[in-house]
Order: C-alpha cells, then structure tokens, then sequence
C-alpha cells in the first residue's frame, strides 16, 4: 500500500510531507494467545512476525501512547 504506484509514498512526495519510517511500529489488537513454551500450564499473547519498510525493521509493540492515552494490544 505504501510502496504502490499512487501509494503512500508517492502522495507524501508530491505534498511535501515525509515519513519517518524508523518511528512507526505495529500493534496487532487481538485477545488471542498461544501456549507459552516457557510454562506449558500459562499462556502468552499472540507473537507478531517482524515487518520490514524500505529496509527498516518495524516493531512490534504490546502498548503505544496514542494522543495521550495508552493503548494496549487486547484494549
């Protein structure tokens, strides 16, 4: 979608507005978990697979300050 011919990258170009890419992440808003191999008798949230954006690696967070309030990937 970013990348994409008349994607995000091509609007914030032709508007003068840049993207730092490095201070995005990514929260996944589930209450979804999966064992946890640690202790088998616990669970654990759902663990994200790792995104990469024009070769920068985007995290995936568990909570993110969002105009002032925190913000929890279960809400």
């Amino acid at each position: 979608m970013m990348t994409r011919e008349v994607g995000s990258l091509d609007w914030s170009s032709c508007h003068q507005c840049d993207f730092m890419v490095e201070k995005f992440s990514i929260m996944g808003l589930t209450r979804k978990r999966e064992p946890n191999p640690l202790n088998s008798s616990k669970t654990r949230p759902i663990q994200r697979c790792l995104i990469f954006l024009q070769g920068t690696k985007v995290p995936a967070v568990a909570m993110h300050k969002f105009v002032g309030i925190m913000i929890d990937q279960e809400l």
